[in-house]
Protein backbone atom coordinates (compact mmCIF):
# COMPACT_ATOMS: atom_id res chain seq x y z
CA UNK A 1 0.00 0.00 0.00
CA UNK A 2 1.50 3.52 -1.21
CA UNK A 3 0.76 6.14 0.85
CA UNK A 4 -1.25 9.54 -0.17
CA UNK A 5 0.73 12.17 -1.86
CA UNK A 6 0.75 15.19 0.79
CA UNK A 7 2.23 18.51 0.26
CA UNK A 8 3.83 20.28 3.75
CA UNK A 9 1.55 23.22 4.22
CA UNK A 10 2.28 24.75 7.13
CA UNK A 11 2.81 24.98 10.92
CA UNK A 12 -0.01 26.85 12.94
CA UNK A 13 0.94 28.58 16.25
CA UNK A 14 -1.86 29.91 18.55
CA UNK A 15 -0.87 33.27 19.45
CA UNK A 16 -2.88 36.21 21.96
CA UNK A 17 -1.78 38.98 20.01
CA UNK A 18 -1.68 38.60 16.16
CA UNK A 19 0.05 42.49 15.25
CA UNK A 20 2.85 41.56 18.22
CA UNK A 21 3.43 38.16 16.95
CA UNK A 22 3.53 39.03 13.39
CA UNK A 23 6.23 42.08 14.50
CA UNK A 24 8.39 39.23 16.59
CA UNK A 25 8.77 36.40 13.76
CA UNK A 26 8.74 38.99 10.74
CA UNK A 27 11.59 41.93 12.52
CA UNK A 28 13.44 38.90 14.35
CA UNK A 29 13.01 36.18 12.33
CA UNK A 30 13.23 37.80 9.06
CA UNK A 31 9.86 36.65 7.57
CA UNK A 32 7.38 38.35 5.84
CA UNK A 33 3.89 38.93 5.87
CA UNK A 34 1.92 36.92 3.07
CA UNK A 35 -1.88 37.11 3.61
CA UNK A 36 -4.37 37.53 6.51
CA UNK A 37 -7.77 35.95 6.51
CA UNK A 38 -11.28 36.16 8.98
CA UNK A 39 -12.99 32.87 7.84
CA UNK A 40 -16.66 33.07 7.72
CA UNK A 41 -16.51 36.45 7.33
CA UNK A 42 -15.31 36.95 10.89
CA UNK A 43 -17.88 35.54 12.60
CA UNK A 44 -15.83 32.46 14.03
CA UNK A 45 -13.59 34.93 16.00
CA UNK A 46 -10.80 33.57 14.37
CA UNK A 47 -7.94 35.48 12.60
CA UNK A 48 -5.38 33.72 10.89
CA UNK A 49 -2.41 35.21 9.24
CA UNK A 50 0.01 33.71 7.23
CA UNK A 51 3.88 34.43 7.31
CA UNK A 52 6.56 33.37 4.85
CA UNK A 53 10.11 32.77 4.97
CA UNK A 54 12.47 30.77 1.63
CA UNK A 55 8.88 28.54 1.24
CA UNK A 56 8.46 28.26 4.76
CA UNK A 57 5.17 29.32 6.02
CA UNK A 58 3.93 29.91 9.54
CA UNK A 59 0.23 30.41 10.62
CA UNK A 60 -0.58 32.70 13.21
CA UNK A 61 -3.67 32.15 14.91
CA UNK A 62 -5.31 34.62 17.32
CA UNK A 63 -8.95 34.10 18.46
CA UNK A 64 -11.22 36.55 19.58
CA UNK A 65 -12.73 34.13 22.70
CA UNK A 66 -10.67 31.26 23.70
CA UNK A 67 -12.45 28.46 24.77
CA UNK A 68 -11.22 26.03 27.40
CA UNK A 69 -8.98 23.85 25.87
CA UNK A 70 -11.01 20.73 26.67
CA UNK A 71 -13.99 22.21 25.21
CA UNK A 72 -12.63 23.50 21.77
CA UNK A 73 -13.47 21.59 18.80
CA UNK A 74 -10.55 22.96 17.03
CA UNK A 75 -6.90 22.42 17.42
CA UNK A 76 -6.27 24.77 20.19
CA UNK A 77 -3.19 23.39 22.71
CA UNK A 78 -0.17 25.55 23.95
CA UNK A 79 0.82 22.37 26.03
CA UNK A 80 3.40 21.39 25.03
CA UNK A 81 2.15 18.64 21.60
CA UNK A 82 4.46 20.79 19.17
CA UNK A 83 8.11 21.15 21.06
CA UNK A 84 9.21 23.63 19.08
CA UNK A 85 10.13 25.75 15.94
CA UNK A 86 13.77 26.03 14.74
CA UNK A 87 15.19 28.65 12.78
CA UNK A 88 19.03 28.62 11.17
CA UNK A 89 20.47 31.68 12.20
CA UNK A 90 23.43 33.66 10.59
CA UNK A 91 24.23 36.00 13.23
CA UNK A 92 23.31 34.31 16.54
CA UNK A 93 23.67 37.67 18.81
CA UNK A 94 21.77 39.98 16.36
CA UNK A 95 19.22 36.95 16.30
CA UNK A 96 18.77 36.94 20.15
CA UNK A 97 18.77 40.68 20.64
CA UNK A 98 15.91 40.93 18.28
CA UNK A 99 14.23 38.51 20.14
CA UNK A 100 14.55 39.74 23.37
CA UNK A 101 13.90 43.55 21.92
CA UNK A 102 10.71 41.96 20.21
CA UNK A 103 9.03 40.69 23.23
CA UNK A 104 10.66 36.95 23.42
CA UNK A 105 12.80 35.64 26.23
CA UNK A 106 15.83 33.34 26.27
CA UNK A 107 17.09 30.70 28.25
CA UNK A 108 20.38 31.06 29.29
CA UNK A 109 20.90 28.01 30.44
CA UNK A 110 20.11 26.57 26.62
CA UNK A 111 23.00 27.96 25.55
CA UNK A 112 25.42 25.78 23.96
CA UNK A 113 28.69 25.62 21.56
CA UNK A 114 29.51 22.00 20.15
CA UNK A 115 30.87 20.12 17.00
CA UNK A 116 28.11 18.42 14.74
CA UNK A 117 29.05 15.73 12.09
CA UNK A 118 28.90 17.28 8.96
CA UNK A 119 28.04 21.10 10.46
CA UNK A 120 30.94 21.57 11.97
CA UNK A 121 30.86 24.43 15.20
CA UNK A 122 27.25 25.01 16.32
CA UNK A 123 26.39 27.23 18.17
CA UNK A 124 22.43 27.17 20.40
CA UNK A 125 20.05 29.05 21.94
CA UNK A 126 16.59 28.14 22.72
CA UNK A 127 14.47 30.93 23.14
CA UNK A 128 10.51 31.62 23.97
CA UNK A 129 8.54 34.27 21.63
CA UNK A 130 5.95 36.52 23.21
CA UNK A 131 3.17 33.78 23.94
CA UNK A 132 5.37 31.12 25.44
CA UNK A 133 5.99 29.13 22.22
CA UNK A 134 9.73 27.54 22.17
CA UNK A 135 12.18 28.75 19.06
CA UNK A 136 15.51 26.49 19.28
CA UNK A 137 17.84 29.18 17.23
CA UNK A 138 20.80 27.61 15.54
CA UNK A 139 23.99 28.92 13.97
CA UNK A 140 26.38 27.10 11.99
CA UNK A 141 29.43 28.70 10.14
CA UNK A 142 29.16 29.68 6.74
CA UNK A 143 30.69 27.36 4.85
CA UNK A 144 28.17 25.00 6.58
CA UNK A 145 25.47 27.22 5.37
CA UNK A 146 26.53 26.55 2.05
CA UNK A 147 26.82 23.29 2.11
CA UNK A 148 23.51 22.80 3.13
CA UNK A 149 20.97 24.33 1.32
CA UNK A 150 18.44 23.97 3.80
CA UNK A 151 20.28 26.23 6.55
CA UNK A 152 20.61 29.12 4.08
CA UNK A 153 18.80 32.10 4.91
Amino acid sequence: MTAPHAIFGCVAILVTDLERSTRFYCDALGFSQRATTRPNGGASGVTARFIEKNGTVIELVELAAPPPPDQSTQPMSRTGIMSHLAFNVADLAQTEAAVVRLGGTVLEASRAAMELAGLGPVEILYARDPDGVWIELLSVDEAARLRYGGLAD
